[in-house]
This record gives structure tokens, sequence and C-alpha cells, in this order.
């Protein structure tokens, strides 16, 4: 799905971190835009869906779509569900 050297941990409170991947290092050919809605914080933000052989996984991605304040360095990236996805840092 992705591999990046720029990924932005982000930490809320009593929540599980979530990592933000800058949009041009994910590979979107297995995402599908769900629709938008209230996000983190209340926010308005766009959701997809993974699909891949075998199944998927619902509303796993989102973008803020007018990121502001705290959220502005979050701008034009994606970030990822942490439950479903194994993720690896080096």
């Amino acid at each position: 799905m992705t591999a990046t050297r720029d990924a932005l941990l982000v930490h809320g409170l009593g929540e599980t971190p979530v990592y933000f991947v800058p949009r041009r290092d994910v590979y979107t050919e297995h995402l599908v835009e769900t629709g938008t809605g209230p996000g983190l914080g209340g926010r308005e933000m766009k959701f997809w869906s993974v699909t891949a052989s075998g199944g998927g996984l619902e509303n796993a991605v989102w973008m803020f779509l007018m990121p502001e304040g705290e959220t502005e360095p979050l701008l034009d990236h994606f970030g990822f569900d942490p439950n479903p996805f194994n993720i690896t840092v080096d």
C-alpha cells in the first residue's frame, strides 16, 4: 500500500496512534473512495475502503479535506486505521 520515509505519527488522547503518509507515497490502485463525513475532532474527512482479492477493509483510510490549526501538517496525507494494517517502521 505504501512505502515512505515521510510518515507522520499522530497521537490522540486515549487513542491508538495513527500514521499519516503523503499522498505521493501511497499506491492507490486498491483504494475506492467511499464518501465524506465528520472524522477526527469533528473535522470533515474523505474516506476510502481497501479492496483486494478475498475481501476488503471499509473506510480504513482517510484524509482531512481542509486541515487547519494543529491538523494543517496533515494536508494531502492519507491516514491509515492502525488496527487492520501491518505497519513496519525502520
